[in-house]
């Protein structure tokens, strides 16, 4: 038994050797990668979306920019294309507050 000791064979111990505090300890340590994980990943997803978000935002401003350099009306096309997609009966025009 001594010589399967010293070859390595019986290095791990069965579970119920162990103290509960470590396997407790080891769990929070699983715990916490995994957290530290989950963390990269949606911070990666955040940067994805703002990147989406901006090019969104510059389609939006180069066709805005687009349709009054040609000397349209930017509410009336969009309210044109609201209209159209939603049809004359439904469509209610949007009442504006003021300070917009």
């Amino acid at each position: 038994m001594a010589e399967a000791r010293q070859n390595g064979q019986n290095e791990h111990r069965p579970n119920e050797h162990r103290p509960r505090m470590i396997a407790i300890v080891e769990c929070f340590d699983q715990i916490i990668d995994n957290m530290h994980r989950a963390n990269r990943i949606l911070g990666s997803m955040m940067l994805d979306i703002e990147k989406a978000a901006d090019w969104a935002t510059k389609t939006r401003d180069g066709l805005i920019q687009t349709i009054e350099e040609r000397g349209g009306d930017v509410a009336q096309a969009v309210e044109g294309q609201m209209r159209d997609f939603i049809g004359d009966k439904k469509y209610q025009q949007p009442q504006t507050t003021e300070g917009q």
